[in-house]
């Protein structure tokens, strides 16, 4: 049964006041520092203050405190401890070689006497005992010997091969977000099992790496199930739209709704389920296929350009809906200007790339096409006034000097609303493409090489294209204030691009260089070996 999911707190749930200096953004921000013993006594004051008087922020730090709670180290134990355990493998071994054959029997038991024995030895602290990841050695009288994680990580082993894939985050957009046990969960590092529920804007979610989903408002979803050959949502109404760039080593993707099982391995699609439960799936890229719930008999296969009714078993044509529900999921590369990607198969629209528009595309529901947008154009630039006298020349210099950096900061904001907005995000990549070829040389444009890194990222998955951004921005600027959001991104395309071991080194580089840092929580989150290096 689905948990009732809390609504989102007012701006501040204590006291009722939204100009209060202390909210829940506030709190959210500052959990890292308080529950690592790494804030100030008057900012603990604060915390606490809030944190009692708001239900939702007490469920909030609940969740966190889990998260930071370190494992307990294992030790050395007892001899009584020891030879219990022991007892109790050889029982289980007993059990288990009794229901086999008598001939085999003898042998079994053995061998199974010698791994006893070696693994006695090995629980001992013996002689050569081998020291695997999960291991921690203690000597009398030493600390603690950590294994070289970076090292001993494999980059790639299948499907989340390691734990620090098992997490999705929100990249877009806002949606509130609850566990399986009914409690928030952080929207930068969510697990399997956890609900969504847009109310507003649209949310954009980012799971395995190459998986990018976007929830419509009114959307209410599920992340089921993420094993080493398949991930798992469920929708119980609304509209989601899927992007998902397969690699033959990645698991398939399924979307579970009331009536149907829809089935991909690589395309761009649809999901919606009306009030009534019915189930729609448009295709936009690819093939998917659409299987019974129950049974998981084929109920058809849709190919890119059509939009199923599995109530009615029927086909039609993708409509504007449908489009844009997927459109914030399209390549930057193709997507220009809010454009229809060529590689996507829509009925009725040009193939000229300029004609290729949101507002082209049939709406089957309207039997009007929306008129177009008329085009935005930039306003003119008056020319700089002169005056003869010195002191208003310096003046007009110093003004000058000002306006150049507020048109640079507002320039750059333009770019940043539309990639935050979901229905204007495909505009984003020209409009930063145009922003650095304008303001390149200027120093307040530095942060637009960081947000371009972010946008291929998180918006293309393209995490060699990222990368280069992101070391290129902390070379540059590496005491900028975002420089700290430049390492926690650094270390965050490594790991959803698999690989493990650089991810590992970047999260201790991050850690050396902001022990304090707000980003300490989801590195250790995702990394818990790391713990140590605090």
């Amino acid at each position: 049964m689905t948990p009732a999911i809390p609504r989102t707190p007012p701006p501040d749930s204590h006291t009722g006041d939204p100009s209060a200096p202390y909210r829940c953004q506030e709190l959210r921000a500052d959990a890292d520092r308080v529950i690592t013993g790494r804030a100030s006594k008057e900012l603990v004051e604060r915390y606490e203050l809030h944190r009692h008087g708001c239900p939702s922020c007490r469920r909030f730090h609940e969740v966190m405190l889990q998260a930071y709670t370190p494992a307990r180290e294992p030790g050395r134990r007892s001899e009584r401890d020891l030879e219990r355990e022991f007892a109790g493998i050889r029982q289980r071994i007993v059990e288990r070689e009794q229901s086999r054959t008598r001939v085999r029997a003898a042998g079994t038991l053995a061998a199974a006497a010698g791994v006893v024995l070696a693994l006695g030895l090995s629980m001992r602290g013996g002689v050569d005992s081998p020291q695997t990841t999960e291991e921690i050695v203690l000597e009398e009288g030493a600390a603690p010997r950590y294994p070289d994680a970076s090292t001993l990580i494999p980059d790639r082993v299948g499907a989340f091969g390691h734990r620090a894939q098992a997490f999705g985050r929100v990249v877009a957009g806002s949606a509130e977000l609850v566990d399986h046990a009914g409690r928030p969960a952080a929207p930068q590092s969510f697990r399997p099992g956890t609900h969504f529920r847009v109310d507003g804007a649209d949310a954009q979610l980012a799971v395995f790496g190459r998986v990018l989903i976007n929830l419509q408002e009114g959307t209410l979803a599920q992340w089921t199930r993420a094993e080493h050959d398949l991930i798992e949502f469920s929708l119980q109404r609304g509209r989601l739209a899927v992007r998902f760039d397969r690699e033959p080593s990645d698991p398939i993707l399924q979307i579970r709704t009331p009536d149907a099982l829809v089935r991909v391995v690589g395309t761009v699609f649809t999901v919606e389920v009306d009030e009534q439960g019915h189930t729609f799936v448009a295709v936009l890229r690819g093939q998917v296929e659409v299987l019974h719930p129950g049974t998981g008999a084929r109920l058809a296969t849709v190919d890119a350009g059509y939009l199923f009714d599995v109530a009615h078993t029927t086909f039609a044509d993708v409509g504007r809906p449908e489009v844009g529900a997927a459109l914030p999921l399209a390549d930057p590369v193709q997507a220009l200007s809010g454009s229809v990607p060529e590689r996507w198969i829509v009925p009725g629209l040009p193939e000229s790339a300029e004609q290729r528009t949101l507002e082209r595309v049939p709406d089957p529901r309207s039997s009007e096409s929306a008129p177009p947008r008329p085009p935005r154009r930039r306003a003119k630039a008056m020319p700089p006034s002169s005056d003869e006298s010195a002191a208003l020349i310096r003046e007009l210099v110093a003004q000058a000097e000002r306006d150049r950096r507020h048109k640079v900061q507002a320039a750059l904001e333009r770019c940043r609303a539309l990639y935050l907005e979901a229905e204007t995000r495909p505009q984003s990549p020209r409009c930063f493409d145009a922003f650095m070829r304008e303001y390149a040389s200027e120093p307040e444009a530095l942060e637009g090489i960081l947000l371009i890194g972010i946008l291929r990222m998180d918006y293309a998955h393209d995490y060699q294209a990222a990368e280069r951004r992101f070391q290129t921005f902390l070379r540059l600027a590496p005491h900028h204030p975002k420089a700290e959001l430049a390492m926690y991104k650094l270390t965050l395309a490594a790991i959803e691009s698999g690989q493990i071991a650089k991810g590992v080194q970047r999260g201790q580089a991050y850690l050396d260089r902001y022990p304090n840092g707000r980003y300490v929580g989801h590195i250790l989150q995702r990394f818990p070996e790391l713990r140590d290096q605090l």
